[in-house]
Parts: structure tokens; C-alpha cells; sequence
């Protein structure tokens, strides 16, 4: 609420004010992955903030805090769904971030960590509509980034993924608008929108929720 009023300084006030919390807290019990997943969390959602007020650089450091610590996570227990996504969308915010500094090649590494989180979410469980629409996202950002760095053939590939899945998705729920939405900016791009057709790398509720 604080950015969408333009009180920019007191947004980054309040969450620097959070992740010193968080921090202290992490660091008086480095076992507790509760708090070291409020730790990444407090640490992916300065970097929305940075991001939005343009301190990229900086902004880029938080992502990549957040992505460190969840990374730990994951790796601790890859049952757990929660810190698989929370890694899927660490680095997607690294990728995304990336990109917007033209460090192409990097942000590609990204996105293709991103993707192959997805993928396993999805393969765990091909009922969650959720993880299926966070799939279609992390095929489309590829595919984008594939399409920067002329990789034609790879970038139509994953294109037509992003847009298989949406078409499930769109077929099984025609009242919902997201759905069908999403199903749109794929089917432009398939009609020839342009090559710089690109998703919003802010739709949807995927990510972290800004204040």
C-alpha cells in the first residue's frame, strides 16, 4: 500500500525494518527454517520494492539473498512444496531482474532453474491448476529470453508449451478470466503478435505480495 501511494522511502523503511527482524531472529536460531524462510521471504520482498523505485543492483542482491536461502531449504527437504515453489519463484525474480539489466545469458540460467522447479511441482501433483498456470509462466519467460538470444527453434518450443497448458486450463475453468486470459496473450502470440510479445513477469499472484 505504501508504494502504490508513492510513499517510496517509507516502503523501503518498513521492509528494511522487517528483514532486520527477520535477520535477528534467523541468527539467534539457525535451525529454525521457519525463520529462515521469513528471513528469504523479508529478503525477496525488499528486492520488489528496490526493484519497483529502479535501485536494480540492489535489488538484484536481495533476489539473489532469497534465492540463496531457499536453494538451503529446498535442498533439506524436497518433499516440501512450499520451499520448492518459494525456490521456483526466487528464481524467477533473479531471472526477471537479470534480464531487465541485459545480463541475457545469465537470466536464461535463471529461468531454466525456475522451469525445472515448475516441472517438479507439476509432476508431484498434475491436479494443482496453480502450479500448471506457474508452469505456463516459467515456459513463456523462457521462451522469451530464448527468443533475445536467437534461440528461434527452442524459443517456439517452449511458446507451444506455455500455450498447451493454457489451453488445458482454459478449457477445463471457462469462467474464470485469469484462464482465459492467459490463454489470449498466447494465442497472439502464435498469431504473429511479434517477436517481442512477452508475459508480464508480474501477473498472476505468483511471487512475493508487495506493500
Amino acid at each position: 500500500m505504501l508504494l502504490a501511494t508513492g510513499r517510496t522511502a517509507d516502503a523501503l523503511e518498513s521492509h528494511r525494518a522487517s528483514l532486520a527482524i527477520a535477520e535477528t531472529l534467523a541468527a539467534t536460531d539457525p535451525r529454525n527454517v521457519d525463520w529462515q524462510r521469513d528471513l528469504s521471504v523479508s529478503a525477496g520482498k525488499l528486492g520488489n520494492v528496490l526493484a519497483k523505485v529502479g535501485r536494480r543492483d540492489e535489488a538484484l542482491a536481495s533476489y539473489r539473498r532469497a534465492l540463496a536461502i531457499s536453494e538451503k531449504l529446498a535442498a533439506m527437504d524436497p518433499g516440501n512444496t512450499d520451499w520448492q515453489r518459494d525456490l521456483a519463484v526466487s528464481y524467477s525474480k533473479v531471472g526477471d531482474m537479470l534480464e531487465a539489466m541485459g545480463r541475457d545469458e545469465e537470466a536464461l540460467a535463471a529461468y531454466r532453474g525456475d522451469l525445472a522447479v515448475s516441472e517438479k511441482l507439476v509432476a508431484a501433483d498434475p491436479r494443482n491448476t496453480e502450479w500448471q498456470r506457474d508452469l505456463s509462466i516459467s515456459y513463456e519467460k523462457l521462451a522469451g529470453i530464448l527468443l533475445k538470444t536467437g534461440r528461434r527453434a527452442d524459443a517456439v518450443e517452449a511458446f507451444r508449451k506455455a500455450r498447451a497448458i493454457r489451453e488445458r486450463l482454459a478449457a477445463a475453468d471457462l469462467g474464470n478470466a485469469q484462464r482465459q486470459s492467459d490463454l489470449v496473450i498466447s494465442l497472439m502470440q502464435a498469431a504473429g503478435r511479434g517477436d517481442n510479445a512477452r508475459v508480464n513477469p508480474t501477473a498472476g499472484p505468483r511471487g512475493w505480495v508487495e506493500c
